[in-house]
Parts: C-alpha cells; sequence; structure tokens
C-alpha cells in the first residue's frame, strides 16, 4: 500500500500534535522531522 493511499483521507496540513498521533510517534519526535525538512529547504 502506498502512503498516498493510506493517508488520501487526512487533511494535507497538520499540526504536530495531529502528525504524531497519525504517525504513532511522539510528539517530540515529529516536531524534530518538520525541522529537518525546512533545515532542508
Amino acid at each position: 500500500m502506498r502512503y498516498t493511499e493510506m493517508f488520501r483521507n487526512e487533511p494535507n496540513v497538520l499540526t504536530v500534535p495531529e502528525a504524531a498521533k497519525l504517525l504513532r510517534i511522539g510528539k517530540d519526535q515529529a516536531c524534530e522531522l518538520v525541522k529537518m525538512e525546512v533545515s532542508e529547504q
């Protein structure tokens, strides 16, 4: 299953707590993922 199919019913924009819950990770780890993505751009 592709990730686009897994999350097709989810909104395109999520808060960090929402993303953490969706990905089943902690809020700190979700924040780190966001920071990594922002620093790469």
